[in-house]
């Protein structure tokens, strides 16, 4: 997967896991952070001349995922916060070898 690929994987993760934010500083940080990742990730993109992927509208949370946030949102947030490490551990792996889209 390319690393413009892997940065469209960000923003759902990041809408998630800002809807699980309030009243959980630290996972609004992680939100933030996956939104600074992302716009790196794109920059980068763009520097080694690769094809941005075609950009969609966000959708907001689905409601069978609004619902199951409202009750278990700790498991929603260790599901969410998974992915988003099996994200950034493609990132890492992907930026340890040559550079390439």
């Amino acid at each position: 997967m390319g690393l413009g690929a892997l940065a469209q994987r960000l923003p759902p993760l990041q809408r998630l896991l800002g809807s699980l934010a309030p009243g959980h500083p630290p996972l609004a940080q992680v939100a933030n952070d996956t939104e600074n990742l992302r716009s790196l990730l794109l920059t980068l993109v763009t520097l080694l001349g690769c094809p941005l992927p075609a950009v969609s509208p966000p959708p907001g949370v689905p409601p069978r995922l609004a619902e199951l946030v409202a009750e278990a949102p700790h498991t929603v947030a260790a599901v969410a916060l998974a992915r988003l490490r099996d994200c950034v551990d493609a990132i890492a792996t992907r930026l340890d070898g040559p550079p390439a889209c």
